[in-house]
């Protein structure tokens, strides 16, 4: 199991996390960057997790390191925000499908792992009055 500490920075899920099982504290942000290759009428797409997960955002970005460019065009990286449910002591899935823009059946890759989700840190709860 993958312990994300809570705390003002998000943590950062990518490619090599796939099947893992992840510890969160409940209602936390996590930032989920998977490899893509823009242009090509692929992209990754939230296929499980929704309502427990929410998507904040998503967009994309630079792959790490140097700018490569394939026969199937630059790689890069597809990155979603998504906050973790506000109920402690519950395990839920996240998956995003690798797959055509527009087809809902064709699936070239699947990323998914489950959140375990613990307790909110002071750090994450409302202030005290």
């Amino acid at each position: 199991m993958i312990q994300v500490p809570p705390g003002p920075a998000i943590p950062v899920l990518s490619d090599a996390q796939n099947s893992a099982e992840v510890a969160v504290a409940a209602g936390q942000v996590l930032e989920v960057r998977l490899s893509t290759r823009p242009g090509t009428g692929y992209a990754w797409q939230v296929v499980q997790g929704p309502p427990a997960v929410t998507v904040i955002r998503q967009g994309y970005g630079p792959a790490p390191g140097p700018y490569l460019r394939t026969r199937n065009g630059q790689l890069g990286q597809q990155v979603f925000d998504v906050r973790a449910p506000s109920t402690p002591g519950r395990i839920v899935a996240l998956a995003l499908a690798y797959r055509p823009v527009g087809r809902r059946l064709a699936f070239a890759r699947i990323w998914r792992i489950r959140l375990s989700i613990g307790p909110a840190p002071a750090s994450l709860s409302r202030p005290r009055r």
